[in-house]
């Protein structure tokens, strides 16, 4: 496969749509993506747009099911978040796009405070991950942390509608999944710790 050339569509102040030139066995054809770029590059050179945060929140209030680090019971922090381009609420992880100059985890501390009152304590983090490039050159790291402090809406911008949702295990179990659209990017975590508990976050 080779890229011809590549040429903007159409610029918003959020997100760009491209069209790419491209030549394969002997043919050519256009291909459309959206970029938060206004100069895309190939993904080795890419750094991440956006921060997923996984984190337990440790409930010191709730000493019913202790693990191994934490004084109480902890709980897996997720959002219910209406997203407009599904129009429906989105059951995900806390995220958001990292700022200029920031790191991915500075960008974490920053979005888990704004988008749940909560404080982080940063542990690991992923490689830079594509989840839909057939459509966006959009990536984004996994930001793995501990969760402190107390659940507030105080941060949110006005745009933005999010519920925070502390589970447990057994909260993650006897959730209802089906009656809201559920994150590619948060669900196979969420199973996993359904599955294998909190005892070894983040390395399961």
């Amino acid at each position: 496969m080779e890229v011809l050339e590549t040429q903007i569509e159409h610029a918003t102040r959020f997100l760009s749509l491209f069209k790419r030139r491209c030549r394969h066995n002997g043919k050519e054809f256009d291909w459309f993506f959206s970029s938060r770029s206004k100069n895309p590059v190939s993904a080795a050179e890419k750094t991440a747009d956006a921060v997923v945060i996984v984190s337990v929140y440790d409930d010191q209030d709730d000493l019913s099911n202790p693990c191994d680090g934490y004084k109480g019971t902890p709980k897996l922090v997720l959002t219910s978040e209406f997203r407009v381009p599904i129009n429906a609420r989105e059951i995900s992880f806390p995220a958001g796009i990292i700022d200029p100059g920031q790191t991915p985890a500075e960008a974490a501390v920053r979005e888990l405070k704004e988008e749940t009152g909560l404080d982080l304590e940063v542990l690991i983090e992923s490689p830079n991950l594509f989840s839909s490039a057939g459509m966006t050159d959009e990536s984004s790291m996994y930001v793995f942390g501990k969760a402190t402090g107390e659940a507030s809406k105080e941060h949110l911008e006005a745009h933005e509608d999010i519920d925070v949702l502390l589970l447990d295990e057994d909260g993650l179990r006897s959730f209802d999944y089906s009656a809201n659209a559920t994150s590619c990017k948060a669900w196979p975590l969420i199973w996993m710790y359904m599955q294998m508990g909190f005892e070894n976050f983040p390395n399961p």
